[in-house]
């Protein structure tokens, strides 16, 4: 049992390297220690979170409780999702650390990684695109030429020239929308996809990049 578990093991890292590598990521003890460390603190909040809940008779603290730990399940996703996109543990970290800081926010913010910039836009009601400057689970930072009126409800989509329109149209609320460099800073909180509900903002980005990837762009 131990040498297929081996075997499968060998396979798999044939498969993504295509050859033993001096410099695998698993001869690294500070990385190994590095996603370890992440791994374990968000896993660990996810076990107190389910724990309690089991110990509880209250259903709001019973729902309070297994929102927290699905939270935390989804963070914890979208932190290794982004390794994926911004091989960088050093970046990842300094996200992960800012946010346990400075946590007014509920969501780490993603910045678009550098070989991406500008390929990800926000199509506008009426038409016009803004570019995809960062994102979350139900959020986005965004650069538009145009000014939004804070507390306005707007349809929009993903759309990138590699792949045209996102099918999905979200509903989000502006935040924030504030002069910078000649166009404006603007912050969404998402409502969710018309028709569907909530839903991870976080995977959407996600999916396109890897499409976009796909398309060689």
């Amino acid at each position: 049992m131990k040498e297929t578990s081996i075997d499968r093991v060998g396979d798999r890292c044939r498969r993504i390297c295509g050859e033993a590598r001096d410099d695998c990521f698993i001869n690294s003890r500070k990385k190994i220690n590095c996603i370890a460390d992440m791994v374990v603190n968000k896993t660990a909040v996810m076990s107190i979170s389910l724990g309690a809940l089991m110990k509880s008779n209250d259903p709001e603290i019973m729902k309070k409780k297994a929102e927290g730990a699905m939270r935390n399940a989804a963070e914890l996703s979208n932190w290794i999702k982004y390794l994926q996109m911004v091989p960088d543990l050093q970046a990842l970290s300094s996200l992960v650390l800012d946010a346990v800081s400075e946590e007014k926010r509920m969501e780490i913010r993603y910045p678009l990684p550098a070989e991406d910039e500008g390929k990800i836009r926000v199509v506008l009601p009426g038409g016009q695109e803004a570019v995809l400057a960062d994102f979350s689970q139900s959020g986005l930072g965004m650069v538009s030429a145009e000014q939004l009126g804070n507390g306005s409800e707007q349809h929009c989509r993903l759309t990138s020239d590699a792949t045209g329109p996102h099918m999905d149209v979200f509903s989000a609320k502006v935040m924030y929308s504030v002069p910078s460099g000649g166009g404006y800073v603007t912050g969404m909180r998402i409502g969710g996809v018309m028709g569907q509900g909530a839903f991870n903002f976080f995977n959407m980005v996600n999916q396109l990049l890897l499409d976009i990837e796909m398309q060689g762009l």
